[in-house]
């Protein structure tokens, strides 16, 4: 009797998960979005970590490099600690 219960518990979230999800309505179909496919693409470079000689592989998409580079320039013209 503990087996079969343990048995069907066991089975009963992979019953779940084989179903498949319903198809979106027509209504809902996803919508086209423009998307610049240079600022997708990805730029890998090696970088050293402070404190380590090992370079480590980093890759970043072209948009996150404009934007930690905008960041920075806008850091080094205001800077936060008013000294």
């Amino acid at each position: 009797m503990i087996r079969a219960l343990t048995a069907s518990l066991l089975l009963l979230p992979a019953l779940a998960f084989a179903s498949d999800p319903p198809a979106p309505a027509p209504s809902e179909a996803p919508q086209a979005v423009a998307v610049d496919k240079d600022a997708e693409k990805l730029i890998c470079r090696s970088e050293k970590k402070i404190g380590s000689n090992r370079p480590e592989r980093v890759c970043r998409t072209k948009a996150e490099l404009e934007r930690a580079r905008s960041h920075s320039d806008s850091q080094m013209r205001h800077p936060q600690n008013g000294g």
